[in-house]
């Protein structure tokens, strides 16, 4: 099944955003209107499917979900490091990662009009399961316009895989999945930079 919607930046997100990733506060206008722009480009499209043939979705069916935010976020972004605009593309990879924890829980209340039943936990290939799921996942969902090369890097980027059980009960938040997950190795793992040039090394291996 593909369902497409609409994610939207609360206020407080953008005061996270300024304390977590150690901007200044000269730079909270650049952000907010850099995340305008982002949340009019932004295709999110989310894409889920039981992982067995279940007659009927109930308690405990688990499935395989993709949730990601379209490729026009990276072209976006990319315009801007070519520039050599590193401030700008180090804000848009933020601004995409607090899109993509929104979309997460955009993607619950999806299910839950769906099924009646919300996500459990996010269970992140590479972390209780191996990358080459990712194979698998994309065979059953056969999402369009997303790719995964070798290493299991997906394009769009700003786009993830995980597995999810279904509940009657809503978990108390769906935007902090990333700080609970343990693999390193996904891309799209929250770091807390030190300071803007340990972002930029990160994110484009420059210092």
């Amino acid at each position: 099944m593909r369902e497409t919607f609409q994610i939207r930046l609360q206020e407080e997100q953008y005061r996270v955003m300024l304390e977590r990733y150690h901007f200044r506060q000269t730079d909270a206008d650049r952000l907010r209107c850099l995340g305008a722009i982002l949340e009019r480009l932004a295709e999110p499209v989310m894409y889920f499917a039981p992982c067995s043939d279940a007659a009927e979705w109930k308690e405990g069916t688990q499935l395989a979900v993709l949730v990601s935010l379209g490729e026009k976020v990276d072209a976006l972004q990319n315009e801007y490091v070519v520039k050599d605009h590193l401030t700008e593309g180090y804000m848009i990879e933020c601004i995409g990662m607090e899109l993509l924890k929104t979309a997460y829980a955009k993607s619950a209340e999806i299910l839950w009009k769906q099924s009646g039943l919300w996500m459990g936990g996010f269970e992140f290939l590479g972390d209780k399961y191996p990358l080459e799921w990712t194979e698998d996942i994309f065979n059953l969902l056969q999402p369009e316009d997303i790719a995964y090369n070798k290493a299991y890097m997906m394009t769009p980027k700003k786009s993830v895989v995980f597995l999810t059980t279904l509940h009657r009960e809503r978990r108390q938040s769906y935007c902090h999945v990333c700080e609970s997950c343990s693999n390193l190795q996904c891309p799209n793992r929250q770091k807390q930079a030190s300071h803007m040039n340990y972002g930029y090394q990160r994110i484009f291996g420059k210092p």
